[in-house]
């Protein structure tokens, strides 16, 4: 494991002389320093200055690319420096530096290290133009929410209010593999959980990234194996909307669930075990908080929504937990990777409905998809639910187990 020397921000002027002293590996037979300044130019046009400003995660992610770098075989050292504020041209904006044993390790770290700054930590430029006028970079189309999310915005019934309330909400997705994977994505991408709103979405799962999950975990890098799936899926939203107040949980469990989900308005079970959803399930009804349910199996996958208003729960389905080892799970059976893009994202369908008050949540109904057939059904299980709660989820979280009542779907 490389030392990392710095990764940080810095609104004072960067000194390539002092950045290249600070590399002392006396096992390093190569030490490769990249300087990046401000040029006099962009697309044919003159550069006179530049403004870089940075979100309050750009530090974080700096730090986060800098221990990815760090476990290459072979690095001794690595440093990243890079500049905020105004910059005149010629002055440093980055400097990116590593000692190694030998150069073809030190080139192609360099290289990474520059394009995962460039391309994940939101940083973004002002530039000003000779002639006189000045743009942000980066900015205008894809970080300032007017336009962002003015798909969404245009959507009748959801509007600008709907966005906003997306943007506020503080939504907690339990499970950071298959099913959470798109969810995550889907979530940080239409602006749940904004800073600038006094939102979040926190990610609590954990287990670690490996090669055998890549294959359905899509928010998940080949380079974060071994990484805790929390780490690696807050890195993966920063960079796809680094204006999200993404929030790293620990794994939920019968001692912290209570207190971890009663700090968000909505939950997502994305997990894939049935001890976590019956706990999650009994905690949200507890806690009269709504709660996104899915799983997927095979080519399978099951989707519902319930809700503390009308009483309905994991246990309004199911009322308790199948015998161990007596139902397949994907070791067993397998999974498609779609299977869970497509359950996902109608569970991140589902939470953008909830948040926004838009459309028909599947509050009291269960989608049951077969990828293999192509075939979509929904079972209406209502009437199982007795609003204003439902006895089958609230007698259960005191150890009584009870009956199934209602009808049979």
């Amino acid at each position: 494991m490389a030392t990392i020397l710095q990764a940080d921000l810095t609104d004072e002027p960067l000194d390539p002389a002092r950045f290249e002293a600070g590399f002392t590996a006396p096992e390093a037979g190569c030490q490769l320093v990249f300087i990046g300044r401000v040029r006099n130019h962009d697309q044919g046009r003159g550069v006179d200055a530049i403004t870089y400003s940075a979100h309050p995660d750009a530090a974080r992610e700096l730090q986060q690319i800098a221990d990815e770098a760090g476990t290459v075989p072979g690095l001794q050292e690595i440093a990243v420096l890079h500049r905020v504020g105004h910059l005149s041209v010629g002055e440093v904006a980055i400097l990116v530096g590593v000692s190694a044993a030998h150069r073809q390790v030190a080139f192609s770290t360099v290289s990474w290290l520059v394009d995962a700054v460039k391309n994940r930590v939101p940083i973004w430029k002002k530039q000003v133009f000779s002639e006189g006028d000045a743009a942000w970079s980066n900015l205008d189309a894809d970080f300032q929410p007017q336009s962002r999310y003015a798909a969404h915005s245009a959507i009748p019934g959801f509007g600008d209010s709907g966005q906003e309330r997306v943007t506020s909400a503080k939504v907690l997705v339990v499970g950071a593999g298959g099913l959470g994977s798109p969810i995550i994505a889907y979530l940080a991408a239409a602006g749940i959980g904004l800073s600038a709103a006094g939102g979040t979405l926190g990610i609590a799962d954990g287990d670690t990234v490996s090669l055998s999950n890549l294959g359905r975990q899509v928010i998940h890098p080949f380079n974060r194996q071994g990484e805790p799936k929390t780490a690696s899926a807050a890195a993966t939203v920063r960079a796809l909307n680094p204006e999200v107040n993404v929030s790293e949980e620990p794994p939920l469990d019968p001692q912290n669930a209570a207190a971890i989900i009663a700090q968000y308005d909505l939950v997502v079970d994305a997990t894939d075990t049935f001890a976590s959803k019956y706990l999650i399930s009994d905690t949200c009804a507890k806690l009269a908080r709504p709660l996104v349910w899915g799983s997927a199996v095979g080519a399978n996958f099951e989707v519902s929504v319930f809700s503390p208003e009308v009483g309905t729960c994991l246990r309004t389905l199911y009322p308790t937990p199948p015998p161990p080892a007596s139902t397949p799970d994907s070791t067993t059976a397998g999974i498609l990777g779609p299977v869970c893009g497509q359950a996902g994202s109608l569970m991140a369908t589902e939470v953008l409905k909830l948040v926004s008050g838009w459309g028909e949540p599947l509050i009291g109904r269960l989608v049951i998809g077969n990828a293999r057939m192509g075939k979509w059904n929904v079972v209406d299980y209502s009437a199982r639910a007795a609003a204003p709660q439902n006895s089958n989820c609230y007698e259960t979280l005191s150890g009584k187990t009870g009956e199934l009542k209602g009808e049979q779907s």
